[in-house]
């Protein structure tokens, strides 16, 4: 453990519920306890103190309750910053103090985190702290999207729903690494950010009705329909989503951004040509240190190539967390969101 570390620190720490973006003003303490330095680290864990948290829409499911958690209970499911302490076990292959790491773990909106040494990736020479942390959440969700859940390939074609969201720009551009060809929907204000990441076809769903996109996938794959349908948007979009993929096709919902996709009764599945249906998550497809190199590594690759460009928004004050759930939920994003925890 690195010495002069702090018994107390500034985090957002809920007390339950907060359906309203602003009501996380009220949920940031300055009398946090930080791990590690009255009672110890576990003997796997690392504590970082952070630099950066990421902002992503599964925070906003935990603050509104939709994914149910124990209060009090901090947000944020990424962290990037400096290795100040090391549990007992954590092999130096891993991490050692002094590292700076990019970490999935939670919660990670406070200056200090305990987190999975499993879990923690090095910086590589050559890539930005803050262009890194985008690939976490984002990055890796769309890496398990497009490699595993349904692996794409030159002679795939696909509908990626909010194509200019974060989660949404990452999947496109690895989409068209891989040779795919893609459909994107999103608002119209962002129909040239989709553009700009390679969508070859462009579909706003606030001008155009459910019905009218349907028809243009259909008219752009000869009457088809797309091998498979990425859907974080949930609610509204996963009926469009399902209309829209070919016969013995794969629908993927991996996001509620617009509210849970209700229940599906099988028999819908057989009407749309005996699709697949799945609903992933990233934690299913980590598997600990070495899977977790092996993607980041990936990710890593593309973007050195150019394969691959990010995009940092804005970094907010960890006070302005408020702010960033409000730009989420407002639909005001064209980049990854960030909250300094830190000045390293």
């Amino acid at each position: 453990m690195q010495d002069g570390l702090p018994e107390t620190q500034r985090a957002v720490i809920l007390d339950g519920v907060v359906e309203k973006a602003e009501g996380l003003d009220a949920c940031l303490k300055s009398d946090a306890e930080v791990p590690g330095v009255k009672t110890p680290l576990g003997p796997r864990q690392v504590l970082v103190r952070n630099e950066y948290a990421g902002v992503n829409f599964i925070d906003t499911y935990f603050r509104t309750g939709l994914y149910p958690k124990a209060a009090p209970f901090g947000l944020g499911q990424e962290g990037a910053g400096e290795v100040v302490g090391v549990g007992s076990e954590v092999p130096e292959t891993f991490t050692k103090l002094g590292d700076r790491v990019v970490y999935l773990g939670n919660p990670t909106y406070c200056e200090y985190s305990a987190v999975d040494a499993d879990m923690c990736y090095a910086v590589p020479e050559g890539v930005a702290l803050d262009d890194l942390l985008t690939l976490a959440v984002q990055g890796l969700t769309a890496q398990y999207l497009a490699c595993e859940t349904y692996p794409l390939s030159s002679d795939k074609v696909c509908l990626v729903q909010a194509a200019a969201g974060g989660t949404g720009q990452i999947l496109v551009q690895i989409a068209k690494a891989l040779g795919a060809t893609v459909i994107g929907t999103c608002s119209s204000g962002k129909v040239e950010v989709a553009k700009s990441v390679g969508c070859d076809l462009v579909l706003p769903y606030d001008e155009l009705s459910q019905e009218e996109v349907v028809k243009r996938v259909k008219e752009a794959t000869d009457g088809k329909g797309v091998h498979v349908a990425y859907d974080g948007v949930g609610k509204k979009t996963y009926k469009m989503s399902m209309q829209c993929i070919r016969k013995r096709g794969m629908l993927v919902v991996f996001g509620n951004a617009s509210g849970a996709t209700p229940p599906i009764d099988p028999l819908e599945l057989t009407a749309q040509g005996s699709i697949y249906l799945t609903r992933p998550s990233l934690y299913g497809y980590l598997e600990g240190q070495e899977d977790l190199k092996r993607r980041m590594d990936m990710l890593v690759g593309w973007i050195k190539d150019g394969s691959i460009k990010v995009t940092v928004q804005e970094k907010l004050a960890l006070e302005q967390a408020s702010k960033a759930h409000h730009m989420l939920e407002s639909g005001a994003t064209k980049g990854k969101l960030l909250l300094t925890c830190n000045k390293l």
